[in-house]
């Protein structure tokens, strides 16, 4: 079997393609709108909240009390 032959083979298709009509979509397009749901309103919160945990992560500072001397003990009241 050639080459030839075996390209021909499998270029061959039991199914004949067919055209068909094609008329574009007449109907107007859709402008975008967009209906606030709860969810939207859960996602945002979360995100307040993520945002703001992690800023205070980031930034915020630790805080040692050091008493001296150090046998003493501390008070703190209010």
């Amino acid at each position: 079997m050639t080459e030839a032959e075996k390209s021909a083979g499998a270029n061959r298709s039991p199914d004949q393609i067919v055209p068909i009509d094609f008329t574009p979509n007449q109907e107007t397009t859709r402008r975008f709108s967009y209906r606030f749901r709860w969810f939207h309103a859960v996602v945002l919160a979360f995100s307040v909240l993520s945002s703001a945990a992690g800023f205070f992560v980031l930034t915020a500072r630790s805080v040692f009390i050091e008493v001296t001397p150090s046998s003493a003990e501390i008070e703190i009241s209010g």
